[in-house]
Parts: structure tokens; C-alpha cells; sequence
């Protein structure tokens, strides 16, 4: 919202100056030049920031439906919920919740780094359980991975999760400038 306030903004600005560069032009008067083309390559940045990139990486197993990896746009990225698939082999890990825990955060590491960010810069974390009585195994897993100052989390129990996992996780990361 904020960033679609600015460009507002700051297109607002632009109009103004090209109003006024226009009754100027025959004056010569450099100041307002300047000024105008430092806004104009500032509402550019802010265009920019706002485009949607879709981030996709071998890394991680390829999306099994209609939708990608993550979505990277501005200084944020938001991924898709990671499952326990190898991404070599694109199978489901054993019937262990410790194991497929770290498989999903490998993955979900792998998607923040082709994005441009990483486990660091997580904010939110979203954590899927078919099971809630196996929220303390997976929690220590999770708590491997984030070490120091831990991102906002849930956690729900699922009914199903996709292709029989017993845990998928999602994030919302920043991307460091």
C-alpha cells in the first residue's frame, strides 16, 4: 500500500513538472530539468518495484500444479508452500515427519536463494501438519534452521496435505538491498 501510495505520488509530481518544464522550456531553466528527470527515473524505480517476478529453481522440486515457486516483487518474496520432495528425483521422503521437515526446509531454502533472499530474511512462516501431535518433532527440525531471531509463524493441522505429506511450510521473505 505504501509503495502504491508513493507512485501515486510521485506520478502526481511528474505531471506537475511536466506542466511546468513546458511553460519553462523557452527560459532554459535547468533546475526545474533536473528536478524533472530525477523524477521521472524515480517513478521508473517505483514501476519496477512493482512488478511481479516469477522465481523458479531446479533446486527445488517443480511445482506439481498451476502455480509457481514463489513470486518475487519489490523487496518481498513470497513462496509457495514447500512439500518433502527430493528435487532430484521428484519422489516423497519416508513417513517421517523429522526427515520430511528438513527436506521442506532445504527446499524452501533453495526458492529463497534463487529469489535472491534466504532464511534470514524470513518474516512469516506458515506450517502445514496433517498431524498437530507431531508439532514438537517438527519444531525442533524448524528450530535447527532458524537459529536467531526466528520469523512470525503458524501452524495448523491440515485434513490432506498434497501428495501424502505429512508437512508443508510456506514463507514471506524480505530481499536485502
Amino acid at each position: 500500500m505504501i509503495v502504491q501510495q508513493n507512485f501515486e505520488y510521485v506520478k502526481r509530481l511528474q505531471i506537475a513538472f511536466e506542466v511546468l518544464l513546458s511553460y519553462c522550456i523557452s527560459v532554459g531553466n535547468t533546475v526545474i530539468g533536473v528536478t524533472y528527470i530525477f523524477l521521472h527515473e524515480e517513478t521508473k524505480k517505483l514501476e519496477n518495484d512493482m512488478n511481479k517476478m516469477v522465481v523458479s529453481t531446479k533446486e527445488a522440486p517443480a511445482a506439481v500444479g498451476p502455480y509457481s515457486q514463489a513470486i518475487r516483487t519489490g523487496n518481498m518474496v513470497f513462496t509457495a508452500g514447500q512439500i518433502p520432495l527430493d528435487p532430484a528425483t521428484g519422489k516423497m521422503l519416508e513417513d517421517d515427519i523429522t526427515i520430511q521437515t528438513e527436506q521442506v526446509l532445504k527446499n524452501l531454502t533453495a526458492v529463497l536463494e534463487a529469489a535472491g533472499s534466504s532464511l534470514d530474511n524470513v518474516v512469516k512462516c506458515t506450517v502445514f501438519l496433517q498431524d498437530m501431535g507431531e508439532f514438537g518433532a517438527m519444531n525442533a527440525v524448524y528450530a535447527q534452521f532458524f537459529t536467531e531471531n526466528p520469523p512470525a509463524r503458524s501452524a495448523v493441522q491440515a485434513a490432506a496435505l498434497p501428495l501424502g505429506a505429512r508437512v508443508e511450510i510456506e514463507a514471506i521473505a524480505l530481499i536485502a538491498s
